[in-house]
């Protein structure tokens, strides 16, 4: 794993952990509302989003948001622990980004030519 990898590893965590974020504040947000059916126009109970993370082969997440089939209520509980768990998510993964832009320095500071002092 490169360098660049880790940095873009840890940039699509922070993408997914601020996607997950928005969900849970959204539905928060929503929470006994009505919106629009797409399939048929009429007005219905706000269906919660749901957000669907998938590894990807090279490294790092993506996300697809859904909104629920079935009218079912907003879960105000489960919905703050996602926006919780999102939030760690996020610092793990800035975390991850901070160590790696640390390392590159450390390696480029080794390889670099140093000057020498006169007297």
């Amino acid at each position: 794993m490169t360098m660049t990898s880790a940095l873009s590893i840890a940039a699509s965590g922070m993408r997914a952990a601020n996607t997950r974020f928005e969900v849970a504040a959204s539905n928060i947000a929503n929470a006994g509302s009505t919106e629009t059916a797409p399939e048929t126009g009429e007005t219905i109970a706000y269906r919660p989003r749901a957000v669907r993370q998938t590894a990807q082969p090279d490294g790092g997440v993506s996300t697809v948001v859904t909104a629920q089939a079935t009218n079912t209520d907003v879960d105000l509980g489960s919905e703050v622990v996602d926006a919780l768990g999102a939030r760690a998510a996020y610092r793990a993964s800035l975390a991850v980004a901070v160590v790696a832009d640390e390392m590159s320095k450390s390696l480029l500071d080794a390889f670099s030519p140093r000057r020498e002092r006169r007297a």
